[in-house]
């Protein structure tokens, strides 16, 4: 009797990562109130994005809260997200990756792929 075929290892990135990144950088406008209810807009771009979120890179001191409406300077879209962390600073610039609320491959304009499929 033949011996059973293994399936295919999956591939670890697409395992850990729901769509493909690319290097891609947008201006964005950040969004949120505090938790004493201060408004706070800061302007960023930028560094990697997808369609499920972006890494971005912005000056300022703020606590950045949980929850945060992006607006892609570019088209005028806008679309909630979640912080996901923090990566080490470069220059004066904080690094902060976001999740989308509800992911876009749209929303960083041209060039970004789409998530990747379940049924491969």
């Amino acid at each position: 009797m033949p011996k059973p075929e293994h399936p295919a290892k999956p591939d670890p990135a697409k395992e850990r990562r729901r769509s493909p990144r690319v290097e891609l950088v947008v201006p964005v406008q950040l969004e949120w109130t505090t938790d004493t209810g201060e408004y706070i807009e800061v302007n960023g771009e930028t560094e990697m994005v997808s369609a499920h979120g972006a890494l971005i890179r912005l000056k300022t001191a703020e606590d950045i809260a949980s929850e945060v409406r992006i607006r892609n300077r570019q088209t005028g879209k806008v679309a909630w997200s979640s912080v996901v962390s923090e990566y080490p600073a470069k220059g004066d610039q904080r690094r902060v990756a976001f999740v989308l609320s509800t992911p876009d491959g749209t929303f960083w304009g041209g060039g970004v792929p789409p998530p990747y499929s379940n049924k491969e």
